[in-house]
């Protein structure tokens, strides 16, 4: 068959325009989807957080010696080279300082074993129970919640280890542990691993090694929580001379065991003073965890209004940029948010209401409560819509314009059975409303309220907003409340 050039070219070239087609549009929709799973009314992290500290922290992981190319055959534990990117650790050392002091460090370690993800398949960590009882303990769950989502716990492996004596079978496994630190990056870093939580107490080293042998392989990743300065120098050449600190003897003991058991040879991975690891600080941020039987304190939107509060205060300087630099941009071309120049947190899903002043009187709003994209292009097309609202003549000065930014929870259904039973549970002042009603829909924030002086009067704005009749009713209509948090500047 005889080559045709002039098909060949048509063909590249057609290739060629589908590849830039596609190349331009996942550009854009980079920019403009948020590639995050959360949403900004599920942050949950508190100001102690995320307050900075200084202890120091480390991780060592642990490789078959026959992963190394040394200098010499009996060099030791310590002097040896090794490819970080080739071999894959059975036994890692991570810091429990917590994460406004060891998160940097536990970020570099993870980022590592992000490349043996696929090959892994349980994690057993062992860490410290700081309380004064007898053995160890299991959790009786079958999972575990975090914010970077939920880590699966095998409980076939802790069955069998339930048959031992050595675990009591009594005693409440804690939701506040020493392995919590661990959870969300397992969670973050390992899609279908399971792990396998051991929490000890008063107990010899040579049963939990015993233990935790019987784990060691290819398959398998044996976390041993412990917090390496508190236990030797930083000079590595005392490491094996080094005293410990009490409560860190018995993991550091058991993976210095596990490794002249098996052969293995450890490296120092990294010690930082401070959560300061370049790339990760995302993952620098205070965690909460919930057992699936646990209860938590705030339900529906009072959590989400109390998540969204701690979102709001602690990357208020962030948000009022995106503000900024949209006014700045104008109304012919809207500020492209990049992630490289924006904590990670902004780009969860979420949704913000925008109203611009001048000398107090209202020009432009708009936003809507459906959280479809990151806060932080949701902000940016916001201003860039209100703007483009404006007259020429509001235009002028775009200086003088004041800018509300009010960013908004999730919805949560209102369920009733009547009208009054809906009028009862509406909180005055406080809720914004969305009702819908077949292709109908609209919304009133919480700020409608100074309008209006009662809840009839808020009911019948909101059905007017949806283009329904003042008397409207229907058994098939629905209504949702939502919060709102403004983001003030604190020089204003």
């Amino acid at each position: 068959m005889e080559f045709n050039r002039k098909n060949f070219s048509n063909y590249f070239m057609i290739a060629t325009i589908v590849f830039v087609v596609i190349w331009f549009n996942a550009l854009y929709f980079k920019n403009r989807i948020s590639s995050n799973h959360q949403s900004i009314s599920e942050y949950n992290l508190s100001d102690e957080d995320i307050a900075p500290a200084s202890s120091l922290a480390t991780a060592a992981f642990f490789y078959p010696a026959e992963s190394y190319q040394t200098d010499n055959d009996n060099d030791g534990y310590i002097e040896h080279k090794s490819l970080y990117t080739k071999h894959k650790p059975l036994v890692v050392i991570e810091p429990h300082y917590g994460y406004r002091r060891s998160s940097a460090v536990a970020a570099a370690s993870y980022d590592y074993l992000r490349g043996f993800a696929q090959k892994l398949k349980n994690i057993i960590l062992v860490g410290p129970l700081h309380q004064n009882i007898k053995g160890a303990v299991l959790p009786k769950v079958g999972s575990i919640t975090t914010p970077l989502g939920e880590v699966q716990i095998n409980r076939n492996i802790i069955g069998e280890l339930q048959k031992n004596p050595l675990f009591d079978k009594n005693q409440p496994y804690p939701v506040k542990n020493s392995i919590n630190m661990q959870l969300p990056f397992i969670a973050n870093t390992f899609d279908k691993v399971k792990i396998v939580p051991i929490l000890y107490g008063d107990i010899k080293i040579e049963k939990l090694v015993d233990v935790v042998s019987q784990y060691v392989s290819p398959k398998n990743l044996i976390i041993i929580v412990a917090d390496l300065p508190a236990y030797f120098p930083l000079n590595k050449d005392e490491v094996v001379n080094g005293k410990h600190a009490k409560c860190q003897e018995v993991g550091i003991k058991t993976a210095m065991a596990l490794a002249r058991k098996y052969g293995l040879v450890p490296k120092l991975l990294n010690v930082e003073s401070q959560a300061n690891y370049k790339g990760v600080s995302f993952k620098q941020r205070g965690w909460s965890y919930k057992e699936p039987t646990e209860k938590p304190v705030l339900y529906g939107v009072e959590l989400s209004y109390h998540n969204l509060q701690n979102f709001v205060r602690h990357h208020q300087k962030e948000l009022l940029d995106i503000v900024k630099k949209g006014l700045s941009s104008g109304i012919d071309k809207r500020y492209k948010v990049k992630r490289k120049y924006y904590n990670d947190f902004l780009f969860n899903r979420g949704a913000s209401l925008i109203n611009i002043y001048r000398d107090k009187k209202l020009l432009a709003s708009t936003g809507d409560v459906a959280a479809t994209k990151a806060i932080a292009a949701d902000i940016s097309d916001n201003i860039f819509h209100a703007l483009n609202s404006l007259s020429k003549k509001d235009l002028r000065n775009i200086a003088a314009l004041k800018v509300s930014l009010q960013l908004l929870t999730d919805m949560e259904e209102i369920k009733f059975s009547t009208y009054e039973d809906l009028m009862e549970k509406i909180e005055y002042g406080v809720d914004g409303l969305v009702i819908r009603s077949g292709e109908r829909e609209g919304f009133l924030p919480p700020d409608a309220w100074l309008d209006v002086k009662d809840k009839a009067e808020f009911l019948t704005k909101l059905k007017i907003k949806a283009g329904l009749s003042p008397t409207y009713w229907s058994d098939t209509t629905k209504v949702f409340r939502f919060r709102t948090v403004e983001v003030r500047d604190d020089k204003n």
